[in-house]
This record gives C-alpha cells, sequence and structure tokens, in this order.
C-alpha cells in the first residue's frame, strides 16, 4: 500500500510540472540555457552559459533534435568577458517564435525526471534513517515543496543539483558505513555527475573530507591500520573518478591546460592590477603567471575553470538587490535566510521547530553522529557559502541544493508514530496539511507562494522581488486574461515578459506590449509586473496608489485608471489635471 502511494504522488507530481511547464511562459534564464545546450551539442563548445556546469541544459536539448528549428549565431562570441547566451538566446526565441513554446515544453520535460529522483533519495534516506513513516514525510514535503514546484520543470539546473546532490550524499553515506570498492566506483561516477550541474556542489570535496576525517578518528580504536588504509585509497578513487567523469561531460575541451595559460575575468584570479570596482575587467590577467603554481595543469576542463572565474567575476562586481522594500548594491548576509522563513510553507517551519525540540529532550527523534553530520553540514555549509556572497542578492532559488537535507532531517519526528502519543500525531498531521494545502493554494503559481507571516500575498513585494516571484513566467495567463476581456482597450502591457505578440498571438491594434510606462499618471489599462511597480528607478511607483481590478499569477496586476483616478493622483504628485491631446477636426485618427 505505501508503494502504491509513492507511486501515484510521483505521477501527480510529474504532472503538476508537467501542467507547469506548458502553461508558463519562459523564465529570463531559460532561452539562454536553452540555445546554449544546443551549442554543446552542435559546436562541441561550452563557451555559452559557462557559470554553470552543462548537464541539465544538455540533457534538455534532446528533443529539439527531432523538431525543426532555426538558430541565429551571430551574437556568439567566447570572449569571457562578454556573456553573449542571453543575445543567443533571445534570437533563438525571435526566430522561431512561431514553434518557440512547443519547443520549450518539450525540453521542459526531460528535466521533470531530476525532480522525481530527488523525492525518491528523500524517501529513501529518511526511511533508513528513521523509519517508513519518516521516509513518507520527507517524500510529502520533496513533492509539494513550492521553490520544487517553481522550478522543477525549468531549464534550470537549481532542482536538478538538489536532486543529483543528495543522491551523491546518499551513496557517501552508504559508503561510509559499509566501504567498498563496487560502491566506492558508484559514487565516484554519481558525484562526477553531480558536480556538472552546478559549481555549488564543490563544496561536497571539503565536505566528505572532513566527514570521513571525524569518522576515522571517532572509530581509531575499533578499525585497524589497514583497514583505514583501504577506506582512504577507496576515497581518494572517488575523487579521482569524480574528476573523471567531470572531464568526459564536458569532452575534455582544454583539460589539462596549465594554470598561467588561463585568461581570467575576476579580481581573485586576475590580480588587483588588472581590476576596476566600477567597471570590473579592464582587460584579462593571470596573477599565477610568473609563479611555479602556474606551471600545473590544472585536471578540469578549461570552461569549468572559466566558468567559476566569471562566476566569481559576477559576485565581486554585484548587481543592485532588493530586500525589504530597499534596493542595495552590497547585499544582506540574512537574505536567504529570511527569505527561505516566508517563503516555505509556515506548516513547514512549525515542523522544523518541533523537531528540533523533540531530537533535544527524546533520544528516539535522535540519530548516530555520522548520519548528522551527512545531514547538517551541507546545510550548514551551503548556506553559509550563498550567504556570503552579499553582492548577488537575487535569487532564493540558490538554496534549493539544501532542501533535500532539510526534509530528511524534519523527517525524524514521523518516529512518534510509533509510539502511543496521540495528540503528538494529531498535531504533526497537522502541521503536515497545512504545509502541503499552503503550497497547493499557489499552485500552479507556486513561484510566487509565500507564508502567513507576511500576512497578504499582496505584501509580497515589499520583502522580495526577481525570480523570488515572478521571472516572466506569467505572459500566457496574462494573454488568456486579454482575449477574454475584448472590452478593455486600448490596453498597455509593461511586463518584463520574453514573450511577445509572436508567441501569445494577439493580432489586436489596441493592445501595446511596450516596455516603458507613461511617466506620469494617465487614464486607460495597463498591466504591470510586481517587478515593474517596485523597480529601482521608482518610474511606476505612481501605480501602488491605484487599486488593481485583477492580479494574475500573484505578480501581474491589472489596472483601469478611470479620468477622476488619474488626475487624484496627478493632484496628489503636485501635477495638472490630465488632457487628451488636442487634434484639429480635420484629423480622423485621434490618438491620446
Amino acid at each position: 500500500m505505501r508503494w502504491v502511494v509513492i507511486v501515484f504522488i510521483l505521477i501527480l507530481h510529474a504532472l503538476m510540472l508537467g501542467w507547469s511547464a506548458f502553461t508558463h511562459s519562459p523564465l529570463v534564464d531559460e532561452p539562454a540555457h536553452l540555445v546554449s545546450g544546443l551549442s554543446h551539442w552542435k559546436h562541441f563548445s561550452f563557451d555559452l552559459y559557462r557559470v554553470n556546469p552543462p548537464l541539465v541544459r544538455s540533457i534538455a536539448v534532446f528533443p529539439l533534435y527531432i523538431s525543426q528549428h532555426e538558430v541565429d549565431w551571430k551574437s556568439y562570441t567566447d570572449n569571457p568577458c562578454n556573456r553573449t547566451e542571453f543575445a543567443v538566446g533571445f534570437d533563438f526565441l525571435r526566430i522561431n517564435a512561431r514553434n518557440f513554446h512547443i519547443l520549450l515544453f518539450t525540453s521542459r520535460l526531460f528535466c521533470i525526471p531530476f525532480s522525481l529522483l530527488g523525492a525518491l533519495i528523500c524517501y529513501f534516506w529518511a526511511r533508513e534513517v528513521f523509519g517508513n513513516v519518516s521516509g513518507l514525510m520527507a517524500f510529502l514535503l520533496w513533492c509539494f515543496s513550492p521553490m520544487v514546484l517553481a522550478f522543477g520543470y525549468t531549464i534550470m539546473p537549481d532542482v536538478a543539483c538538489a536532486a543529483l546532490g543528495a543522491t551523491a550524499c546518499y551513496f557517501f553515506w552508504k559508503w561510509i558505513k559499509t566501504p567498498t570498492w563496487n560502491l566506492a566506483i558508484l559514487l565516484g561516477v554519481v558525484l562526477g555527475i553531480a558536480e556538472l550541474t552546478k559549481f555549488t556542489l564543490l563544496v561536497f570535496y571539503p565536505i566528505w573530507t572532513l566527514i570521513l576525517g571525524i569518522t576515522i578518528f571517532l572509530n581509531r580504536k575499533h578499525n585497524a591500520y589497514q583497514y583505514v588504509s583501504v577506506q582512504i585509497k577507496q576515497f581518494v578513487s572517488i575523487f579521482v573518478l569524480s574528476l573523471f567523469v567531470i572531464n568526459i561531460g564536458y569532452g575534455f575541451e582544454g583539460s589539462f591546460t596549465q594554470l598561467k595559460n588561463y585568461d581570467f575575468v575576476s579580481r581573485s584570479l586576475c590580480g588587483n592590477t588588472k581590476w576596476n570596482y566600477e567597471t570590473g575587467f579592464t582587460v584579462t590577467g593571470n596573477r599565477f603567471r610568473g609563479y611555479l603554481l602556474g606551471e600545473i595543469p590544472v585536471p578540469l576542463p578549461a570552461n569549468f575553470v572559466m566558468g567559476i572565474d566569471v562566476q566569481k567575476k559576477d559576485f565581486e562586481l554585484g548587481y543592485p538587490s532588493y530586500f525589504w522594500g530597499e534596493w542595495s548594491n552590497e547585499g544582506w548576509y540574512q537574505y536567504y535566510i529570511v527569505g527561505l522563513l516566508i517563503k516555505e510553507p509556515l506548516g513547514f517551519w512549525c515542523l522544523f521547530v518541533y523537531a528540533l525540540i523533540f531530537s533535544g529532550i527524546s533520544q528516539i527523534n535522535r540519530s548516530s553522529f555520522v548520519n548528522e553530520m551527512m545531514l547538517f553540514f551541507p546545510i550548514i555549509v551551503l548556506l553559509v557559502l550563498v550567504s556570503s556572497q552579499t553582492r548577488l542578492n537575487h535569487h532564493l532559488r540558490y538554496v534549493i541544493p539544501i532542501f533535500p537535507f532539510l526534509f530528511i532531517s524534519i523527517s525524524r519526528i514521523g518516529n512518534i508514530f510509533y509510539y502511543k502519543e496521540r495528540v503528538n500525531k494529531v498535531v504533526i498531521a497537522l502541521l503536515l496539511m497545512w504545509s502541503l494545502i499552503s503550497s497547493l493554494s499557489f499552485y500552479p503559481h507556486s513561484q510566487a507562494h509565500f507564508n502567513e507571516l507576511i500576512g497578504s500575498h499582496r505584501n509580497a513585494p515589499k520583502y522580495l522581488l526577481g525570480s523570488n516571484i515572478d521571472w516572466g513566467q506569467n505572459m500566457l495567463y496574462l494573454s488568456k486574461w486579454l482575449k477574454e476581456h475584448s472590452n478593455a482597450r486600448p490596453f498597455h502591457c509593461y511586463y518584463k515578459s520574453l514573450y511577445q505578440n509572436d508567441q501569445v498571438n494577439i493580432i489586436d491594434g489596441d493592445v501595446y506590449f511596450d516596455m516603458q510606462p507613461p511617466n506620469e499618471p494617465e487614464p486607460g489599462w495597463f498591466a504591470l509586473g510586481v517587478n515593474e511597480i517596485y523597480e529601482m528607478s521608482k518610474q511606476c511607483e505612481y501605480f501602488k496608489q491605484f487599486e488593481p481590478v485583477n492580479i494574475i499569477g500573484y505578480s501581474v496586476y491589472i489596472y483601469h485608471i478611470t479620468l477622476d483616478e488619474a488626475n487624484r493622483v496627478r493632484q496628489e504628485m503636485g501635477l495638472p489635471d490630465w488632457k487628451p491631446l488636442q487634434i484639429p477636426q480635420s484629423e480622423k485618427e485621434v490618438v491620446p
């Protein structure tokens, strides 16, 4: 019966992700990932989107080989100072405008199995550590997490990174308990595959080394020297094999290039003399040239190394970030922790607190020290790593890789169901239901999910913006609303989505997909995304003075501003009343 439930929920999870993949327009990064994946296969090049390893997008583009499409490479350059994947991706969308959504949808479907893998790993790992009930609990927390539902269908590596990272750690946990050569070989392959999703998982190398060292120290009186020696040899083999898999993933492109032969763009690797804090790089450089360290051949693909360098440059330069109603170029260390507290369901955090309390007062909810290390070290290290990069506080999805470890750790309270404490069972069941219902109440707009700590969902943009609410995914929902409300004309859309007329199929001369709204209040029909209303320039801030007639996907606001309403706000702003442009009677077309 348990497996019937698991299979049913897996199918439901896949269908939910599939429906989101079909009904949502592309997120800002997706066309760039898509065309970069094509470049890997067609040109055997990994220059495009080098700031992420190529695994997910390389798999996602498989269906494009049996589909008709065109690619315009004129914007392409391999210059590490320029990230041209976005320009090439936009050209790809423009050329294939009529069938782009089908290409995108089929590519997204190939990413869904990563999320299914993540769910199963949560189940197996939690079950083996804490029992069957805990396995089901961790499984449910993954399948109905709003962050997983929001990004599990996209051509972006965050959920795949979480799933494969948890898979690698799961096998490492099994190897720590019973080190065998077969398991070591499997672990090396899985670790290498996981590293091909995101550079974030490079932290596994020091984390695992630390865990192994602590384990050997704790068992020093019980393990013979020969046993420890074999274990260390296997551990080194795991790392070497993982590096081999990484090189295979890049086709050994530029592998074993000497460190001195790289042209770096980040301040950390090119050196202070080549760095300008305002513009970033001036020319490329390499701080290792002329030193013995520069003679070392790097056992990694060239674009793997350059990807880390370019990403480091992005972190060093930084971008304006928004948090708690403020814009900043410096960012906030608490960004991800507070963001998680208000984004994940409140019932989920109540379960987290419950698990902490019962772990402290009851032995039945605690596991061995090694098991606890395996769960908490990745959470702490990954959270500290992303929180330390304060100059790029943009995307909470960067912390999705900690979710499997968080879900499994929380699931320990499932042990209570084996005892007769009826009140605790009821409380835990209610909290779990609260978490699931909270998430499902936002579906399919899971990207805009916020919990009850912020009050109404209308308060969400006061705390976070960007991909945490809207990343251009609601254009198809907006176009549906426009088709159903033909009386809302003329209509001006100021929503930064990659889809425009050709993709949404709105042939209406009174619908305008403009990029810039009027600087002052004017009467008419308008649609604005939350990112436009709260943008740093405050050009659209006056729209906060109007009440929207509808909100699409919790992030796109529809306004019908009457002449009286426009003039009321204009007076508050110290502006003269709005009057239509006076055109001589001889003119037939009157356009205010």
